[in-house]
Formats: structure tokens, sequence, C-alpha cells
């Protein structure tokens, strides 16, 4: 018979080991949760390298009345940032955060940053990606900020600390977090070269959001800075 707990606490790891290896997450940083069928959720604990952890480290809380934890392990230092997407929106199966070192460099360009449309790809499987402004680590405030965006995008840089992702289930907000870190390394190498080129018109990212539109993702629609100027 499957455990779905089990299932998920070895997926998680697998993801947390692959994190580690690309280089997304440094010693302890970084943390990664997945609702489970019974809504509770399994998050990885505090103070264990990503590409480190055990299955039996994983914790689980669960809500009735409060949260509370049913192992001894430390949960997560974000784990209210967690806790706040999925209260805001009950589609979201899975968030990983992750300290990606390209999304730290751009994410100090701060709220008012605009994204240069250089990539269909990252708004077709993406869109716009917005910046949090930078509040204290794990705290409530921070939390607050990074849902307001639950409903209408699926991935946020926090300013000045790394990048959120959320998604149906584990591979779909890894894979979303790990086309935000694509997107800004090729925005590096554009920015080296001078900056120089084609930017994809307002026509042309219309055709792209119909397209995720049609795919079943209404998020993402957002102020890409476009051939003909940033589109509101």
């Amino acid at each position: 018979m499957r455990d779905p707990l089990k299932e998920n606490a070895r997926l998680i790891c697998r993801v947390g080991r692959l994190a580690y290896q690309k280089g997304y997450v440094a010693a302890n940083d970084g943390n990664i949760s997945v609702r489970l069928p019974d809504k509770s959720i399994l998050i990885t604990p505090s103070g264990v390298s990503k590409g480190r952890m055990l299955p039996e480290q994983m914790v689980n809380l669960r809500s009735e009345n409060d949260w509370y934890l049913r192992s001894g392990t430390v949960p997560s230092s974000e784990t209210e940032m967690h806790k706040a997407l999925y209260e805001a929106d009950s589609t979201i199966g899975a968030v990983v955060h992750l300290h990606a070192p390209r999304s730290v460099c751009f994410s100090a360009r701060g709220p008012g940053a605009r994204w240069p449309a250089l990539c269909a790809d990252i708004i077709l499987q993406v869109g716009y990606v917005p910046v949090v402004p930078y509040l204290p680590l794990g705290s409530r405030e921070l939390a607050r900020a990074v849902a307001l965006h639950a409903d209408s995008s699926c991935v946020v840089l926090l300013q000045n600390h790394g990048l959120t992702a959320w998604g149906k289930d584990l591979w779909q907000a890894f894979d979303r977090a790990e086309a935000v870190e694509h997107y800004f390394r090729v925005l590096a190498l554009y920015e080296q070269a001078g900056s120089a080129g084609k930017l994809l018109c307002p026509e042309e990212l219309a055709a792209l959001d119909a397209l995720r539109l049609a795919q079943g993702e209404s998020r993402g629609k957002g102020p890409w800075a476009t051939a003909a100027g940033v589109r509101p």
C-alpha cells in the first residue's frame, strides 16, 4: 500500500540533492515542502544541507486549530512562507525556496526592476517574475508579502535573498525555479554583451500569454521590457 508521506519524503530528498548539485543552494540554505493528500505539509528540516537530507528528517505539519509538529525534527525557518502560500491558494501542491546565485544577484534590483522580454520560453513556462522587497528572513511579514502573489505569479524573487516557486507538484515547482535561474543566466550574458539585439514585442508577448493561458496557467502576465518599451 502506498504511503504518501514516505514517498514525498524521498522525493523532497531527491529534489534537494538536485538543487545542491546544480549550485542552487549551499550549506544549509533553501527549503522545500509538499502538501500531502491529508492537507498536512511535509517540509525540510532546519540546519540540514539539502544535499545530505534523509527522508526520516522531514517534518510533517498538520492544521488542527493550530500548526503542530508530527516529528521531533525542527522545521525550516521559512515555514511561515510555505504555510502562507498553501493557505492563499488551495491548488498549490509544492513550494521550493532556493538561493540560486543569479536570481539573488538580480533580486538586488528590487521591486522596480523590469526584466527584458528576451526569452520566449520563460514567458511561456513561468511568466513575469516580480520582486518582493527585502523583509526579515523567516518573518510573517515576508510570508504575507510572498503570499500576495500566489494568484498572480508562480515564482517571485526575494530581494537580497533568493527565489520562491510553487506549483501543482514538486517537479513543477522545481522546474519553474530552474527556468527562472536559467533566464537570469541568459540575461547576465545579454547584459555583458551590451544588451544589443531584438526583444520580443507586445504582440509576441500577447501570443505567448495566450498560449500559457490555453495550457491552463492564468498567472504570469507582467511588465516586461519589450521592443516597444515597458508593457503595462
